[in-house]
């Protein structure tokens, strides 16, 4: 894996042998195992097994110091598995060390409320806490109070994030191991469900925490005898390395902006795109005109932002060009960019500039100078090119911070030498930063999809009359 962490800490908790209460054959193991997982991944890990709570509380403190983590791109896995209990009276979750009473008070145990805020106060900018105890659902509303409590001090850190996940409900008791072992499969195969697989797209190194925590949920089977729960808040960046990554992954229109150009849901046969007319003649013709320049695609989150970038990749590619004239006959010519008018595109969810310019480079042929590719690669070799290329460059927006790097350093200077398309809503800045387009520059052509509500109403309307005339598959 080339996905790379400024710092990154696992510590976990795996009590398995008590006093009081039965044994749990996984506890201790599943930490390990997830732990060994981390270890090969990046991530420096702390293992505390089978101890008494003072012991724990020991070792916790020695490991998360307060404000240890406080820099920017660290990321901190916390789990927890063992028995737990609830406080009758206060509602509590309390994790057991191997010597307590399943009856003790809530001050001669480890709550998850205490055990979140020793998280939160490492300072760690993304924290994933992970809680595989019976009833442990009951504690995820308080755990993520504690945690952006403390997370909402600190104003001025970009990229804050948490996640929590719970085994189970309140109500439920959890079975031992089922967590870990649906974890690991995710950690190591991926989602199964095409959909998922979208959002851990093989183009991208880094997985951010809230994909991790929807594919977990999502993919956990209705028949089992608990159901997770879980809450994820603030900025999510990268926390994990994707398993699907493929850095020799064959070039083709990617996913997300394959399913949107045709109007389908993912694995649906049929191209289904309609409308945008306006929008789509305006972009070709800016395209036939052979400048160099900068096209910004913008309107609020649903507005079809997306499609609209992907039709136009879609009629450059010759595969998905072919199912488009099968499905839907010639476009009108004024909407037709042509075989071959898009020389590269990428959609930048979650990535880093460095991942964003070398998606692009392998698409042009770019070569680099150096032992390492960088942007300024290739934008060493636009400006040498005698016909400007062409790319579209899919969720700005969804990258992050790391937008207002590649909005800045590539994608507004590459617009002096390529024609450059670029769907995005609008970001305002951070600390006095221009907003995110602001940082891309003055558009030599906006198409903002919100600026004619009568064509998206009307847009709709016929998009919903095919489906119903044409029943579910057109192709």
């Amino acid at each position: 894996m080339s996905f790379q962490l400024s710092a990154n800490l696992m510590l976990g908790v795996g009590v398995g042998k008590y006093d009081h209460l039965p044994t749990l054959r996984n506890a201790v193991g599943d930490v390990e195992k997830v732990g060994e997982w981390l270890a090969n991944n990046g991530f420096t890990q702390t293992v505390i097994p089978d101890m008494k709570r003072e012991e724990i509380v020991e070792r916790l403190l020695e490991a998360l110091p307060a404000d240890s983590m406080r820099k920017e791109g660290t990321v901190l896995v916390v789990l927890w598995c063992g028995h737990a209990t609830q406080n009758p009276n206060t509602g509590n979750l309390r994790l057991l060390g191997c010597s307590d009473r399943p009856d003790a008070p809530d001050l001669s145990a480890i709550t998850a409320v205490q055990l979140a805020e020793l998280a939160a106060n490492s300072g760690a900018a993304q924290l994933l806490l992970i809680v595989d105890t019976c009833y442990s659902g009951s504690a995820v509303v308080d755990v993520a109070k504690v945690i952006d409590a403390v997370q909402a001090a600190d104003i001025n850190r970009t990229h804050r994030w948490m996640g929590v996940v719970a085994s189970c409900q309140d109500y439920e008791r959890a079975v031992d191991g089922v967590l870990a072992q649906k974890l690991l499969d995710l950690l190591e195969n991926g989602p199964q469900q095409p959909e998922l697989r979208v959002r851990w797209s093989s183009y991208q190194a880094g997985l951010r925490g809230d994909d991790l925590i929807d594919a977990l949920v999502k993919e956990w089977g209705k028949d089992e005898r608990q159901l997770p729960k879980s809450i994820s808040a603030g900025d999510p960046w990268l926390v994990l390395p994707n398993p699907l990554f493929n850095p020799d992954a064959r070039e083709q229109v990617v996913e997300h902006l394959l399913w949107a150009a045709r109007g389908a849901s993912p694995n649906e046969a049929g191209v289904w795109f309609v409308g945008r007319e306006r929008y789509l003649r305006e972009i070709v013709a800016w395209m036939r005109g052979g400048e160099p320049g900068l096209c910004v695609i913008t309107g609020k989150a649903g507005c079809g932002k997306s499609a609209v970038a992907g039709r136009l990749v879609s009629l450059s590619n010759s595969d998905e060009r072919a199912l488009i004239l099968e499905a839907q006959g010639q476009p009108l010519p004024d909407l037709d960019p042509g075989l071959g008018a898009i020389d590269a595109h990428v959609q930048v969810r979650g990535m880093t500039l460095e991942r964003c310019s070398t998606i692009l480079s392998r698409g042009l042929g770019v070569v680099a100078a150096g032992p390492v590719q960088t942007h300024y690669d290739l934008l060493a070799w636009a400006s040498a090119q005698e016909r400007p290329p062409a790319v579209v460059v899919d969720g700005l927006d969804e990258a992050g911070a790391e937008g207002h790097r590649i909005a800045g350093e590539l994608l507004r200077p590459l617009s002096q030498h390529a024609q450059v398309v670029v769907a995005s809503r609008e970001l305002p800045g951070i600390d006095g930063e221009s907003s995110l387009l602001g940082a891309l520059g003055a558009p030599d052509l906006l198409a903002d999809l919100d600026a004619h509500p009568e064509d998206t109403d009307r847009d709709v309307y016929e998009y919903v009359v095919q489906r119903l005339s044409k029943g579910t598959d057109n192709g």
